[in-house]
């Protein structure tokens, strides 16, 4: 059988690799192939030939037609194994990927409680939403250098390297006393950490699985949105009992015992040697239209992604109902955003990645923009829209490994995952804050200053408007994987 994906110079005799090269080999042979001419293929989600009875999937190398603009890539040098310990790998990625978008994903609890107690007298929805805000924004901007460095010195040392930052954030955070010392604890440090840890390890389950990456790749994100389930009312118990203090302590006490053990566990496949090429950025990728396009989805949902999460706690308090209402809003869209994400992979792997993309975009934009503004102060449709939200909000967050994977290869994925996500820092780190600006924009207040009234609506048709512009682009890159066909797999 012939790879759908890119050939490596010379080596088109058609023989299987079916077993990981030497080390001489690997001198002569760079694992990260990148060839300057554009290539698409039909069939990319099926670049290899499956030996049932070994439940491995070797590769062949040979010629391959070249079409549209996805930068092509040498098939890896490698057995994937499709299995084994690679489910080893995916337990350990959703552990890691529990704390690292869990935490962030609860942050609203800390900001509705520090916004109504003014534990930080005069500050802001604007100045808190900012904190949770810095600390997404720097995982998206320090987890592009983490990918790099994972590439260098191996993902399991660079998981580890962030669970050490990421501790020492949390803890400091906790004597802070004012609001720019949580910027910088909270915020920076513990931003840095879960870069460090969290890319990284998300680009190791690709290169473990090939026919099941979709539903092994949407296990691990799932993650997320369990760690958001189970740390938003861990975080409101910890306030309620032990106060804002030692609630940011035993996290990071959790998130060091978490961290830790699941980043022990990180390894490439055999054979799968870790030896990257070329610069901090790889320009070449800018050529490719599919590099860009991913880019600009990514871009667009990092703006409202946090938002329902960090304003449906406050939204539910406004409306009359109590603090642990909200908490528990919080932690239903984050339970439906962890089985969304499991269930996402699994349909990627059956009707296709990018068909699932375009979901992805198109549901959180009919949640926001219809579901959100018809909720009122009913607590049943605040239900429905986190159920609805929940599910799918999460959806790129699982696509955007196996797409790349897909478009440009599994080695040095870590670096490609990483150029892609600098795209989410703007987004993550300004699209909370931008929302809890608008909304104090709209708030009415007497002339004491006490809130009379907050109006959430348009901070909701923000979010709604950043969905659909990046549902433009994945409708975009659907026709052009698909060529314009609309009732296939792609």
């Amino acid at each position: 059988m012939t790879s759908n994906h890119g050939t490596n110079g010379a080596e088109r005799d058609g023989t299987h690799i079916a077993s990981p090269l030497s080390d001489e080999n690997i001198e002569k042979q760079p694992l990260d192939v990148r060839l300057e001419t554009p290539s698409r293929t039909e069939s990319d989600d099926s670049p290899g030939e499956r030996d049932d009875k070994a439940g491995i999937t070797v590769f062949t190398l040979g010629t391959e037609e070249r079409k549209g603009d996805a930068m092509s890539f040498a098939p890896p040098p490698y057995v994937i194994p499709d299995g084994g310990y690679g489910w080893v790998i995916v337990y350990a990625v959703f552990m890691i990927t529990f704390i690292c978008v869990g935490l962030p994903s609860a942050w609203g609890v800390y900001q509705r409680q520090f916004y109504y107690e003014q534990y930080f007298p005069g500050a802001t929805n604007f100045q808190l939403a900012f904190i949770g805000s810095v600390g997404a924004g720097c995982q998206m901007l320090f987890g592009s250098a983490g990918g790099r460095v994972s590439d260098k010195i191996g993902p399991r040392n660079t998981a580890l390297l962030g669970t050490v930052f990421m501790t020492t954030g949390l803890v400091l955070a906790s004597f802070a006393t004012q609001v720019w010392h949580l910027y910088l604890t909270y915020g920076i440090i513990t931003g840095i950490g879960a870069g460090f840890a969290w890319v990284p390890s998300a680009a190791v389950t690709p290169s473990w699985f090939l026919k099941r990456r979709g539903t092994a790749v949407g296990i691990a994100a799932a993650g997320g949105g369990f760690g958001g389930m189970a740390l938003g009312p861990m975080g409101q118990a910890l306030l309620d009992h032990l106060g804002w203090q030692w609630a940011l302590r035993v996290t990071g006490f959790v998130t060091f015992a978490v961290l830790a053990s699941s980043a022990l566990l990180l390894r490439l496949p055999p054979g799968a040697v870790v030896r990257p090429r070329g610069p901090f950025l790889d320009w070449k990728m800018f050529s490719s239209g599919t590099f860009l396009r991913l880019l600009a989805m990514g871009f667009l949902i990092a703006w409202p992604y946090f938002l329902p999460f960090h304003f449906i706690s406050e939204y539910a308090f406004d409306q009359g109902y109590s603090k642990e209402i909200g908490a528990m809003l919080t932690a239903l869209m984050n339970a439906t955003a962890g089985v969304g994400r499991i269930l996402t992979g699994l349909l990627s792997d059956k009707v296709g990645h990018l068909n699932m993309v375009m979901v992805s975009f198109a549901v959180p934009a009919f949640s926001i923009l219809v579901l959100w503004t018809l909720t009122g102060t009913s607590l049943p449709m605040m239900i429905v829209f986190s159920v609805a939200f929940g599910a799918f909000s999460g959806g790129f967050i699982v696509l955007l490994p196996v797409s790349a994977a897909f478009a440009f290869g599994t080695q040095g994925l870590g670096t490609t995952l990483g150029m892609l996500q600098l795209g989410w820092v703007s987004g993550f780190m300004a699209g909370s804050p931008t929302a809890g600006a608008i909304i104090d924009a709209y708030t009415t207040t007497d002339n004491d200053g006490n809130i009379l009234r907050v109006n959430f609506i348009p901070a909701m048709m923000f979010g709604g408007a950043m969905y659909v512009g990046g549902l433009f682009f994945a409708t975009w890159e659907r026709v052009v994987a698909s060529k314009g066909k609309v009732w296939i797999k792609v």
